[in-house]
């Protein structure tokens, strides 16, 4: 294994150390009961169903991984990525014990999680 690297993912961030406020606002994000991931759901159904805004999804391990490698995460600290694909709102992934998790963020969530995160406002350019 090499120094900072836990479970496969960067244990740092390139934007620095989260912060309190980055737990407490990753915590609302997170709070909730999520939708339940369908047994059986297509690859299609599960796209539509993470992408709504402002929604915390259920997912399983191979989408959770899917998109940590389609692209370069826009945010990373251990577990926890954003993804964005061009200038689309931040897609946030979760991965706690055995339960993976995904909320698609509305633009000003986007905006405050990017603020919270340090994470550049545009994002799309890097």
């Amino acid at each position: 294994m090499c120094n900072g690297l836990r479970d496969g993912l960067e244990a740092r961030p390139p934007h620095g150390t989260p912060t309190a406020a980055f737990f407490t606002y990753l915590g609302e994000l997170t709070s909730g009961k999520p939708v339940p991931m369908p047994e059986g759901e297509t690859w299609y159904a599960t796209t539509r169903r993470i992408t709504v805004a402002r929604r915390l999804s259920q997912i399983d391990k191979r989408t959770y991984w899917h998109f940590l490698e389609v692209l370069p995460p826009r945010f990373l600290y251990g577990t926890i990525f954003a993804f964005a694909e061009g200038l689309q709102p931040l897609l946030l992934f979760v991965h706690r014990g055995e339960k993976y998790l995904c909320r698609q963020l509305s633009w000003r969530e986007t905006e405050v999680f990017c603020r919270i995160a340090r994470v550049p406002l545009d994002y799309w350019a890097y």
